[in-house]
């Protein structure tokens, strides 16, 4: 009895997730699914933001760099 309680338990939990419909059928799928990814359907990327916030902080730390530069140019012109 003890083992038969757990089982039913399980079998509810499992029969209360499915939502009506046989895995085996497979979903249609439109023709423009199969198509190269586009704009509309390009795959989700999760690092997406992140990538975008990296390549903006290089593109800052390069004008950085770039002022750096300059001001060091100026100050040696200004020694001789």
């Amino acid at each position: 009895m003890r083992q038969l309680i757990p089982l039913i338990a399980v079998s509810m939990l499992l029969a209360a997730c499915s939502q009506g419909e046989s895995p085996a059928t497979p979903k249609p799928r439109a023709a423009d699914d199969a198509a190269t990814p586009t704009m509309e359907n390009k795959p989700y990327n999760p690092w997406q933001d992140q990538m975008k916030a990296m390549d903006k902080a290089r593109s800052v730390e390069g004008m950085l760099q770039q002022g750096v530069e300059a001001r060091d140019r100026q100050l040696r012109q200004m020694e001789q």
